[in-house]
């Protein structure tokens, strides 16, 4: 497929400003403030932000948005003792839960915005890091 740059341009006309600004204000929080000299874990949780949407946070694909080799990659962060996995893992489960208390957000929309294929991955990795499902978080 391929698109001039008009075509780029256009307004996408079902966007959501109001949503838009909830999320990136979420991800600012989970984020923190941005240290001087960001370290390599700030640098992937920070790629990883904002890939999830995409469903594309791949270690292949932050690698090579740093512009390293995924071994080199693995090894800067095994220098700071975490792993890309756990780093991954983190940014979703917290996400999730600002996500989750936003009653705005249909689960179904959630699991989208952390990169999972279906609601039901979702909702097992919500039972792993929290012990419930988010619709028992919600109503609780």
């Amino acid at each position: 497929m391929t698109l001039t740059k008009a075509q780029l341009d256009l307004p996408i006309t079902t966007a959501d400003a109001t949503l838009l600004e909830i999320l990136e204000g979420y991800c600012r929080e989970i984020l923190g403030k941005k240290p001087n000299k960001p370290d390599i874990v700030f640098r992937v949780r920070e790629l990883i932000v904002g890939l999830l949407p995409e469903g594309e946070t791949s270690m292949d694909r932050v690698s090579s948005e740093l512009g390293m080799s995924v071994r080199t990659l693995a090894r800067r962060l095994e220098e700071q003792g975490r792993s890309y996995r756990e780093i991954l893992d983190d940014v979703r489960h917290q996400l999730a839960l600002q996500y989750a208390s936003d009653r705005r957000l249909r689960l179904g929309e959630i699991a989208f915005l952390l990169g999972y294929n279906d609601q039901t991955s979702f909702n097992h990795a919500f039972r792993r890091w929290t012990g419930g499902t988010p619709s028992e978080i919600r109503a609780s």
